[in-house]
């Protein structure tokens, strides 16, 4: 025979605020006696809750991971059950050790408990019941919970544009890759051309505001026909879109050629209009990966690949494209060394005058001998030295050879004081201090500022 009646609830009359009235809530009340659950859902009635309740038996956890709620009330003065040892089994339960638990008890079991608050529930109510103090607690527990399920949120999504963010989408795309969805999935790196000179020239504000843009026609879905997707900004100007469901692979390929003409759309922005396209890389088969981060490792390859064959446009990642990626970041390592281990060297193209047929100059040429590929020409290595910056290095020792070795010849050579050596220099040299570069440079090896040509 249950103790609990109507007689011993606590008339406290509090005004309470109610819950946002866009917000629904599931409590669960695990309970013996049905009088107590008609009490509790008429203290919380006027709130936005569904009050459900279970019957301690062995089918209480089961039933109590279907329900899903938001809180769990345990009514801890069970006959026959342990009520500690059955909040110790809702906590041990993978699935159900994170929703807060709130212990309902008498004064006369409260001292017990209290000491397993810190290992078990977040509050508890005393009995007899207080409306105010039913009400103020779930309350309570509920905010906290919608605060912590919107920080988790807040950790998943890119703070400006509300997209996923990347460990979100490496998850997504982890999860793909491990339930064997791959054959029907497929990854999209989108990089945004010109992003940089929009941030240059109209200011970061603008720039970030061209990015809320882009994550809104990301979002908005229009390219992907109801395909299944989840959208993430990767960084900077950088995005990912990860396709699922799809009936064929090459169905990737019509994506990524929608998004383009998507991307190339005017963009608002204050009072200016602004013109953005894309460059894609594209994988569109997750079956032979391992892991999500060779899937955008693989992507962004491709993206770059598109980027380098002219932009606005998407390619489709192969192996020769990871290849190349592999041997360039070889060549970059080989190339730092070979400054330093004198692999370069230079050889000269004499420059002859059409109305004497006399030699009057020559033009200095930068060679690579490799160690294990030998002699590696120019055109492989120098776009790799312009765009890592080794160029400035480089251009450094090609002028500091190149003087070294004419002054050798004026001394040894008759009727070498009027040679003169041309340099050739990278845009990128032009930015430091080229002129105090040059000046020390002749004043090192002697050279008349006429003999040299750069």
């Amino acid at each position: 025979m249950s103790s609990f009646n109507s007689d011993r609830i606590i008339d406290c009359v509090v005004e309470c605020q109610k819950f946002p009235s866009n917000q629904q809530y599931r409590v669960l009340l695990i309970n013996f006696d049905p009088a107590v659950y008609e009490f509790v859902a008429g203290m919380l009635d006027f709130e936005h809750i569904d009050l459900l309740s279970v019957q301690l038996d062995h089918q209480t956890l089961t039933m109590a991971r279907q329900t899903q709620p938001d809180l769990i009330l345990l009514n801890f003065e069970l006959p026959n059950a342990d009520g500690l040892r059955v909040s110790q089994q809702l906590r041990n339960d993978p699935v159900l050790a994170s929703i807060p638990l709130i212990y309902c008890m008498s004064n006369d079991s409260f001292s017990i408990h209290f000491a397993d608050l810190h290992g078990g529930g977040v509050d508890y109510i005393r009995k007899p019941f207080c409306v105010a103090e039913v009400q103020a607690r779930v309350r309570s527990a509920l905010d906290r919970k919608r605060m912590l399920d919107q920080l988790a949120r807040l950790t998943l999504r890119d703070t400006l544009t509300g997209l996923l963010n990347r460990e979100s989408i490496r998850s997504r795309i982890q999860s793909a890759i491990d339930d064997n969805r791959g054959d029907n999935s497929a990854v999209l790196v989108l990089d945004i051309d010109r992003f940089k000179s929009v941030n240059n020239s109209l200011g970061h504000d603008i720039g970030d505001e061209l990015l809320v843009q882009i994550a809104h026609r990301l979002r908005s879905g229009d390219a992907f026909s109801g395909d299944q997707t989840a959208v993430a900004r990767l960084s900077g100007d950088e995005f990912v879109v990860l396709l699922e469901g799809l009936s064929n692979p090459a169905d990737a390929l019509l994506v990524a050629d929608r998004l383009l003409a998507t991307m190339a759309e005017p963009y608002g922005l204050a009072r200016h209009q602004v013109y953005c396209t894309a460059s894609v890389g594209v994988v569109n088969s997750l079956r032979s990966y391992a892991t999500s981060g060779e899937v955008l490792r693989d992507a962004a390859t491709a993206m770059h690949a598109a980027k380098s064959a002219g932009k606005a446009r998407f390619v489709q990642f192969d192996t020769t494209l990871h290849d190349h990626a592999v041997q360039r970041l070889k060549l970059e390592h080989d190339l730092r060394l070979a400054i330093g281990n004198q692999e370069l060297f230079l050889a000269y193209q004499p420059i002859v005058s059409l109305d004497t047929g006399r030699t009057v100059a020559f033009e200095s040429l930068i060679r690579w001998r490799h160690p294990e590929r030998g002699l590696i020409v120019p055109s492989e290595f120098l776009p790799t030295a312009v765009e890592t910056g080794l160029i400035v290095d480089i251009g450094t020792f090609v002028l500091d050879k190149a003087c070294q070795e004419l002054a050798c010849w004026q001394r040894s050579i008759k009727d070498a004081q009027h040679l003169q050596i041309h340099v050739n220099f990278s845009r990128k040299q032009l930015f430091g201090d080229i002129a105090g570069i040059v000046r020390r440079t002749l004043e090192k090896h002697a050279i008349s500022p006429r003999a040299s040509g750069n």
